[in-house]
């Protein structure tokens, strides 16, 4: 494989995990996508396609509403750490 083709391996990685980390804090502060979208102040359909992969690297500023909706830091939205152990806390 080359280096490219790496590369792009993890950046689809990372793509979904903040797909996933999206949805496990939504899902842990008992919201709908179109639920935080509201709370967030974007589109739902933006919800729905950063949740998806679709848009997987997200702009700051989309990930820091998102945060601030869902009563996390910027960090622990995209850390797969601390979320691991708020789901612990359920």
């Amino acid at each position: 494989m080359t280096n490219c083709g790496r590369v792009r391996i993890i950046i689809s990685m990372r793509h979904r995990e903040i797909a996933e980390q999206v949805r496990m804090w939504r899902e842990y502060r008992e919201l709908s996508q179109r639920g935080l979208a509201a709370a967030a102040g974007v589109s739902n359909a933006l919800v729905t396609k950063i949740e998806s992969g679709a848009i997987g690297d997200p702009r700051l500023g989309t990930c820091r509403k998102l945060a601030a909706a869902l009563g996390v830091t910027l960090v622990e939205l995209v850390d797969r750490s601390p979320a691991k152990r708020a789901r612990g806390k359920r």
